[in-house]
């Protein structure tokens, strides 16, 4: 059971907060903690309710744990100010560094590392107080301190939600933690080998591309429900294609059949009705184009600029069909 007290460095390393990443549930993208891992900087966006979450968080973190030592008549101490970090021996790259260590043990005789959360009162994702029914990454992160090797039997999570302060016991899955060993082992060589993963989901794709686009010059992304929207206009748009593809079709063939008569006609129950005819427009247009060559003086006295907006769609490029 490794354990030192070290200053966590930027690259080469992989941490238990970082396991949710890597399966697809954290709060940053595989491609985040791939640059982290390799040291690349890069300017990462956290949305402004994420960051409050963070600020205040830290603010409660030494009352929620004074509040679970006092509700449980519990123990605990902070090893450094997150620099002690544990690493298993079979792989010193990937660490954790947990918020308390529990003195002595529990009710049970068990020893204990205590983990503190102050999240949003509406977060969803928490089951019944007292499980295992936390998070996906929290999960994650709590099987990754047994992963590593912390002197513990159990993780308790606690968890301030509103004005309430709820506590989950997390054990050890041993299943969980031989997957986890796995996925961090398979990213460290991908890192290794400069494989930059890629996004598996929609909301990695869209985190990623969030870091790339200026939004005043570029636009919006989408979301789930524009991109639902631009889908139904897909499917409507090739419908309409379609139907105004073989509406033109028939257009040509009656025009060939129509040769050089002025109409045609139909007599049907004694009425006679013209279902098409040739009509020629005569109209005057002003060649502004030749003004301009010719006279370009007075053009730029009278031309005024006319700003209008709309909205173009980029629709697929149209097939032909065959006839």
């Amino acid at each position: 059971m490794p354990k030192a007290k070290i200053k966590i460095p930027s690259t080469g390393y992989i941490t238990c907060s970082q396991l949710g990443s890597l399966y697809g549930c954290g709060f940053v993208t595989k491609d985040d903690v791939y640059c982290r891992y390799k040291g690349i900087v890069r300017d990462v966006k956290i949305a402004e309710d994420s960051q409050r979450s963070m600020e205040f968080g830290k603010a409660f973190e030494d009352s929620v744990a004074q509040f679970f030592c006092k509700q449980r008549d519990l123990k605990v101490k902070k090893e450094g100010n997150g620099e002690m970090a544990y690493w298993a021996k079979d792989m010193p790259y990937f660490i954790c560094h947990p918020d308390r260590i529990g003195v002595g043990r529990d009710a049970k005789g068990r020893r204990f590392a205590l983990e503190v959360k102050c999240v949003s009162p509406h977060s969803k994702g928490w089951g019944d107080e007292g499980t295992e029914e936390v998070p996906d990454y929290y999960y994650l992160q709590c099987q990754g301190y047994f992963a590593c090797g912390i002197p513990c039997d159990i993780v308790y999570l606690a968890c301030m939600r509103g004005n309430r302060v709820y506590v989950y016991e997390i054990l050890p899955d041993e299943d969980v933690i031989a997957d986890i060993k796995d996925k961090v082992k398979k990213a460290k060589e991908d890192f290794d080998n400069d494989i930059v993963p890629k996004a598996e989901t929609y909301d990695e794709a869209l985190s990623q591309l969030l870091r790339k686009v200026d939004l005043e010059r570029d636009g919006m992304p989408a979301g789930d429900e524009g991109r639902q929207l631009w889908a139904d206009m897909l499917a409507n748009h090739a419908v309409l294609n379609g139907a105004k593809a073989e509406e033109e079709r028939l257009k040509a063939k009656m025009t060939v059949l129509m040769g050089n008569a002025p109409a045609i006609i139909t007599a049907d129950d004694g009425k006679i009705s013209t279902i098409a005819r040739l009509s020629e427009t005569h109209k005057t247009v002003f060649d502004d184009k030749a003004l301009k060559k010719e006279m370009p003086e007075v053009y730029k006295k009278y031309a005024r600029e006319q700003v209008s907006k709309s909205v173009r769609f980029s629709w697929p490029k149209d097939t032909k069909k065959e006839e």
